[in-house]
């Protein structure tokens, strides 16, 4: 999600270029930097949720784990099972 965006910010100074006349008298680019910048934020504010639920539920993980005197092991298909020590 963040690529698109983040191409398009860096395609801006190339069309600045073209159009520096008109680039001025038009506030659209401004208007387009903005919105991509509040989208940019918004999308930052979720993955920073997301990764905190994700820190909390491993944390919870471990914590239980460590209480009932298991130990998490990765199995090969990529799950994680629980074992007796």
């Amino acid at each position: 999600m963040l690529i698109p965006i983040f191409c398009f910010l860096l395609s801006l100074p190339m069309s600045c270029d073209d159009k520096s006349s008109t680039l001025f008298a038009s506030p659209a680019p401004l208007v387009k930097i903005k919105q991509t910048l509040n989208r940019l934020k918004t999308e930052s504010v979720q993955m920073d949720i997301r990764i905190g639920v994700i820190e909390h539920v491993l944390m919870q993980v471990r914590s239980v784990t460590q209480a009932s005197g298991r130990s998490l092991c990765r199995v090969s298909t990529g799950s994680y099972a629980m074992f007796y020590l």
